[in-house]
């Protein structure tokens, strides 16, 4: 693995690097790193992401128990990071503690094969977040009780991980 400073001199010319610039040796050097997202969410991306009723009830559970009491503070601030094992963990034993067999609840917009998911921010438009769905035991990112999906049917999410970016 090269150094910091041997990265510099490979990836800038003599001339860039005699301006002492450090702005363009900064974004010369960076091209091409991904930087990482922790995914911070609040209440409102709670609700955006899985809908006003599921919503509510996630947020009521959290709000009305315990279990939760240091979590409150992080949503209404809109800083809880979703890509924490730790909390995606809690929230997913949550979801299995309140429904054995997973949560069901959001329903279908269109008629194919589920093969990935997105999380958008409240433009619709600018994707924060996305990953991989598969079946139960597939391995995907978000797992589902079946990846035929049939306009206007519900379906049972089954689990949910979610890695932070460059983890």
């Amino acid at each position: 693995m090269a150094t910091l400073l041997e990265e510099i001199q490979a990836k800038c010319s003599p001339e860039l690097l005699a301006t002492r610039d450090h702005d363009a040796i900064a974004a010369q050097v960076n091209i091409g790193r991904i930087r990482p997202s922790s995914l911070e969410i609040g209440n409102g991306t709670v609700l955006e992401t899985i809908g006003l009723e599921a919503g509510n009830a996630l947020l009521d559970a959290i709000y009305n128990g315990n279990d939760f009491r240091h979590v409150r503070p992080l949503l209404e601030q809109g800083r809880l990071k979703a890509s924490s094992p730790l909390i995606a963990g809690a929230l997913t034993a949550y979801v299995k503690k309140t429904s054995p067999d997973g949560y069901s609840g959001p329903q279908v917009d269109a008629t194919g094969t589920a093969a990935h998911w997105r999380l958008y921010a409240s433009d619709g438009t600018t994707c924060h977040a996305q990953g991989s769905v598969t079946a139960t035991g597939g391995g995907g990112d978000l797992t589902v009780d079946s990846t035929s999906f049939v306009s206007g049917q519900p379906f049972t999410i089954t689990g949910w991980t979610f890695t932070e970016g460059n983890a």
